[in-house]
């Protein structure tokens, strides 16, 4: 399918509706948004896309706003005008370096959270070990029942562990819904801030059009002023010739 300036409005603004950038990237459920654009896209008439065709679409569209911009600053030291499309990239771009950095995040606390597990893991170990050596020292049937007791011991925190294990899993869930929530939020309202945007646009060129009709009304109406008044003066301009005659010929 051939891309043009129309067909990326359109695929901007249901990347905007769809936000594939709310789950992970590389999840499935990130996959099935973009199937989700290149479905709902199709439906107009003149696309034919897939979730690949989109994506690449994206990236390219991605690629090119942010040289533009980066070659307009450099040779002008001003931000460029930006049009309706590059409005709608920028605001996608944004939508996507914040998903991103909300998962790295994610991922620095879950490498955190295992580290302070395997460092936790190994003092319990440690503890066992030294309480075994102990044990050994003493007279065999205080062992014995020392060791009872270490079995007793051991299987107790085998059972705290997993107890553990289970506590530190859900807290991780529940971090994780916690940041999935916060960034939905913040999605949500840079949503309905490009919205604002694209209805600001909306309506600017709605009242260019309207200026331009405007002009388009007052010219024609000083265009028939001026052949009203040249009727009046090529009418006057008879009469006045007809009148010489007249005098001309009472004199003769």
């Amino acid at each position: 399918m051939n891309w043009n300036g129309e067909k990326d409005v359109e695929l901007l603004r249901e990347m905007a509706v769809t936000n594939p950038f709310m789950h992970k990237k590389g999840t499935r459920e990130r996959g099935r948004l973009w199937e989700n654009v290149g479905e709902n896209l199709n439906k107009i008439d003149g696309y034919k896309v897939d979730q690949r065709s989109v994506r690449e679409r994206w990236a390219k569209l991605r690629k090119n706003l942010l040289k533009k911009n980066a070659n307009e600053i450099k040779a002008s030291g001003i931000s460029p005008e930006m049009s309706e499309s590059d409005v709608l990239v920028e605001e996608l771009i944004n939508q996507e370096d914040d998903a991103e950095k909300i998962e790295l995040k994610n991922d620095e606390e879950k490498k955190k959270q295992d580290g302070i597990a395997m460092r936790k893991q190994a003092m319990e170990t440690f503890a066992e070990t030294k309480k075994r050596k102990k044990e050994e020292s003493t007279d065999s049937e205080e062992k014995d029942k020392k060791r009872r007791s270490g079995t007793d011991t051991l299987k107790f925190l085998q059972e705290k562990m997993v107890i553990d294990a289970e506590y530190r899993k859900q807290e991780l869930e529940m971090k994780q819904n916690e940041s999935e929530q916060r960034m939905k939020a913040e999605l949500e309202l840079k949503r309905e801030e490009m919205e604002l945007k694209k209805k600001e646009l909306e309506e600017r060129a709605e009242r260019r059009k309207m200026d331009a009709e405007k002009e388009k009304r007052e010219a024609e109406d000083k265009k028939k002023d001026r052949d009203v008044i040249m009727e009046q003066l090529k009418l006057q301009s008879t009469q006045m010739n007809m009148l010489m005659q007249l005098f001309l010929s009472k004199e003769k």
